[in-house]
């Protein structure tokens, strides 16, 4: 699982186990789970705390197969086959109820933040992701807890796929922080990397349940995928240290021209046929033009820590190749 950078063990041992059990004639899951459904559907009937587990995504089937996957990531790896191991079993499944349902907070328990908090680092509750959350949080927490949810499945199925290593989240950190003394967030950097993201998150909202971990595996992921498409230098804007940031709202007549006369400006406006696209389109690209950027690479130190030459020409086609992409 090293080796290869697997980053879901447990759906990786899970499968294993697949293979495993189904080599006997006997359905050794299965059997385990009527003991795990049975233990909690006995415990449910007695405990009235499972009748307001709904809001949590806990019932008495989901917390059964979580109790099954439980014994054989944990437990059975510990059996000893001189023992009585219907008796671990049941133990394990009896410690399941009492810890994931009977004694557990709730989990989603909100607090109120005074002024001071927006000032606290990004590490902090007073996070720009938090202060969403917050926000969110008075106007319906239902739908908050459903954009949190969505968010985590997400982040779960991207991380799976691009295993990113922790060391590099930790590099781009301090990277990032330079000579800072906190994470602070370039909202010109975080909108292209949602805009490349909000397709696979299904809506413009979820993603911002993210924390500033998730932040740096998009900023990652999306280096890696503008890579893979053959991007020279928006892979490393969207991903690098932002030294100057000078915002533009639009860009000289030459590089209209430029702009108009490429052939994905066509594709673009055939595909939103918005003057408001066209209009961002030419802010990204005065925006990039007009500041600086410093590469972050963890893997390449030839090129890590190097400011980015600007080339006019690679920035309008990549920008509109990206724009193209969403």
């Amino acid at each position: 699982m090293f080796k290869k950078r697997i980053a879901d063990y447990d759906d990786f041992i899970l499968k294993i186990y697949d293979s495993i059990l189904s080599m006997f004639s006997i359905d050794i899951y299965n059997k385990i789970y009527e003991t795990a459904i049975t233990l909690i559907s006995s415990n449910a009937k007695q405990n009235p705390i499972w009748n307001n587990q709904s809001i949590r995504g806990i019932n008495v089937t989901l917390h059964a197969t979580y109790a099954v996957n439980n014994i054989l990531l944990n437990v059975v790896p510990k059996y000893i086959y001189s023992a009585n191991i219907i008796a671990l079993n049941f133990t394990s499944i009896q410690n399941t109820i009492k810890y994931k349902v009977i004694i557990p907070n709730y989990e989603f328990d909100f607090k109120s933040l005074s002024s001071s908090d927006y000032e606290k680092s990004d590490n902090e509750s007073g996070s720009q992701f938090d202060m969403f959350e917050q926000s969110l949080t008075k106007e319906n927490e239902g739908i908050f807890l459903q954009n949190k949810v969505n968010c985590e499945q997400t982040m779960k199925f991207l991380s799976y796929k691009y295993s990113i290593e922790n060391d590099e989240i930790i590099y781009y950190i301090r990277s990032l922080m330079k000579n800072d003394t906190k994470f602070t967030i370039n909202p010109f950097q975080k909108k292209l990397i949602f805009l490349l993201f909000y397709r696979q998150f299904g809506d413009v909202i979820s993603i911002n349940a993210i924390n500033r971990t998730d932040y740096i595996k998009l900023m990652i992921i999306a280096k890696r995928f503008l890579i893979s498409r053959k991007l020279i230098e928006l892979p490393y804007i969207i991903s690098g240290r932002v030294d100057k940031y000078s915002e533009r709202k639009g860009v000289n007549s030459k590089q209209l021209k430029k702009i108009e006369g490429s052939e994905f400006y066509d594709i673009i406006r055939d595909k939103y046929k918005n003057i408001k696209m066209e209009e961002e389109i030419q802010s990204i690209i005065g925006t990039i033009l007009a500041s600086e950027f410093t590469i972050i690479d963890y893997y390449n130190k030839d090129i890590d820590n190097k400011k980015i030459a600007l080339i006019e020409d690679y920035i309008i086609e990549e920008v509109l190749l990206f724009v193209s992409m969403i």
